[in-house]
């Protein structure tokens, strides 16, 4: 029995190593400056504002810079329903400084992958996709 709490513990330990609770706002707002993120989720032709609900709770506490003249909003309160056209961050995936970061407009379906290197506060997009549910 203390080898399956010692196994256990150490399967934990080690599915834990590298996961980081808040992530550095400037991942997120270098995710939000990009061509690709403004075009598909129309940030610059809607004139309203945008909240983005982070379900992985990694930028908990960002704020953001406005884009195009709209205010950003980060919260995480899944039970939030009133904000029917938010952007949704379902998943971040890292591998050192490689961070891809998996968006989801809720009242369009429109999906969007970005993979952004980001080394001492800077960021570079490597990659993207896009998509629709």
């Amino acid at each position: 029995m203390k080898y399956l709490f010692l196994v256990l513990y150490c399967y934990l330990a080690t599915s834990m190593k590298g996961q980081e609770t808040n992530l550095d706002c400037g991942l997120l707002q270098a995710a939000v400056k990009t061509n690709i993120f403004q075009d598909r989720f129309n940030i610059c032709k809607d004139t309203e504002d945008v909240f983005i609900l982070d379900t992985t709770r990694s930028f908990a506490t960002c704020l953001l810079e406005d884009i195009c003249n709209n205010h950003l909003f980060v919260y995480y309160d899944k039970l939030d329903n009133t904000k029917k056209d938010r952007i949704e961050i379902y998943r971040i995936d890292r591998k050192k400084d490689l961070f891809t970061l998996f968006f989801h407009r809720l009242s369009t379906g429109a999906v969007l992958i970005l993979k952004l290197k980001y080394v001492r506060k800077k960021a570079k997009l490597i990659d993207y996709k896009v998509g629709a549910f």
